[in-house]
């Protein structure tokens, strides 16, 4: 008999979404594994999404529904898993789609071209990509990412996204300090 790997959607994704955060981890010691979180992380949210379509019924993670399904069959990308979700009354704000496509947008750049990142940046947007998906599973899942990961794994999230937050917090205040001196 052969070992198989097999996952479910969610299984699938928070593995990916772990495996980024290691590579975020490692990203203090070699800034290029930030590429490889940033690659991990989308495919995790992407696949977290899916599993929303997929509970309200399976066929929905399909490209062509209109077409015989079968294992070989190609799924939906981000845009398209938005429309779907739109169309069930299911939205996300404008902010969480925002997050979302930046993310997406630096995972093309990886994949398809040249790729020069503000390691900043890729922090921030890696942490607000992470509060999105707490959220969403919260949600729309009725599950927590906590009950998915190993404590150690679930405190880092935190951190990250603590990183996120007091970066906003920052920003916020520079904002706040410039209207001031405005007066």
């Amino acid at each position: 008999m052969k070992d198989k790997l097999k996952y479910i959607l969610l299984e699938n994704g928070v593995d990916s979404i772990v495996h980024g955060i290691e590579h975020f981890l490692k990203g203090k010691k070699n800034s290029k594994n930030y590429k490889f979180a940033i690659l991990h992380i989308f495919h995790g949210i992407e696949i977290i999404l899916k599993e929303k379509l997929y509970k309200i019924n399976p066929i929905l993670i399909y490209s062509n529904i209109d077409s015989e399904i079968d294992y070989n069959s190609h799924t939906v990308g981000f845009g398209k898993i938005c429309c779907r979700l739109k169309n069930l009354d299911i939205q996300l704000r404008k902010e969480e789609y925002e997050t979302i496509q930046a993310i997406q947008k630096i995972r093309n750049q990886i994949e398809h071209k040249d790729i020069s990142i503000d390691i900043q940046y890729a922090k921030e947007i890696i942490g607000k990509s992470i509060k999105f998906l707490i959220s969403f599973m919260r949600k729309e899942l009725k599950s927590e990412l906590e009950e998915h990961v190993e404590k150690k794994q679930y405190e880092i999230l935190m951190e990250i996204i603590d990183f996120y937050d007091e970066r906003l917090r920052i920003a916020k205040e520079k904002v706040e300090e410039h209207y001031r001196g405005l007066k």
